[in-house]
């Protein structure tokens, strides 16, 4: 990747990862350069005892830069702003940062669960004829994922991203997950009841982090 030189960055994960491509996405938007070690977590012997060495649990992302190993993804991303130099990806305010980490907590608590694990993979199991469970699944799964649309449609306020006029750590740490999630056939059936969530998806995708980091899609 293209970017200022990174001190020997390296960033340790699967491609597809909706956290990986978080981190992807703070590098590209700082303009990091930065070389990528693909690790498959779901693939045969993939906990090598080198990965446990960086992640004792063997979970993605692992950032690794020069001597500095870091994991956890909220971790990775807030290092990488403070770290290097670009565009600031959290607000000064304490309000305004506040509103950030809430926005990421929702994500990670609810969001990523419900909208990726409970909605998009349970559909990509059924479009493999995989059982009709997957539906009852997808069924169980939309009120919360309906709360959570509509959460996020009114944080963002009309706005064209949960920072402002420019993205910050909140819409990178969604993106990814809204990515997957807005393919499946009843998730656009409720995108389509919030306006302001499109909109900010309309900005979001747009952007050269998210072309680079879900490179690969055939969506």
């Amino acid at each position: 990747m293209a970017g200022e030189a990174g001190a020997g960055v390296t960033l340790y994960g699967a491609p597809y990862s909706v956290y990986v491509r978080i981190a992807r996405m703070a590098l590209h938007e700082k303009g990091v350069a930065y070389d990528q070690e693909p690790v498959d977590i779901f693939a045969a012997g993939a906990e090598t005892e080198a990965y446990l060495a960086l992640n004792p649990f063997g979970r993605i992302p692992a950032l690794q830069h020069g001597d500095f190993v870091l994991y956890e993804t909220q971790a990775i991303t807030r290092y990488i702003d403070e770290a290097f130099e670009g565009p600031a990806l959290q607000p000064q305010a304490p309000t305004a940062r506040a509103r950030m980490a809430q926005v990421i907590g929702i994500v990670d608590s609810v969001a990523y669960r419900t909208l990726v694990w409970d909605v998009y993979v349970a559909h990509t199991a059924r479009s493999k004829g995989e059982g009709a469970e997957h539906d009852a699944r997808i069924s169980a799964a939309i009120p919360l994922a309906t709360t959570c649309l509509a959460e996020f449609d009114r944080l963002l306020d009309g706005r064209p991203c949960f920072g402002g006029d420019r993205p910050n750590l909140a819409d990178l740490h969604a993106a990814p997950v809204f990515g997957y999630f807005r393919t499946v056939p009843e998730a656009q059936q409720l995108l389509d009841r919030f306006s302001g969530l499109q909109d900010w998806w309309a900005t979001i995708s747009a952007r050269d982090s998210w072309r680079v980091a879900s490179a690969g899609d055939t969506d």
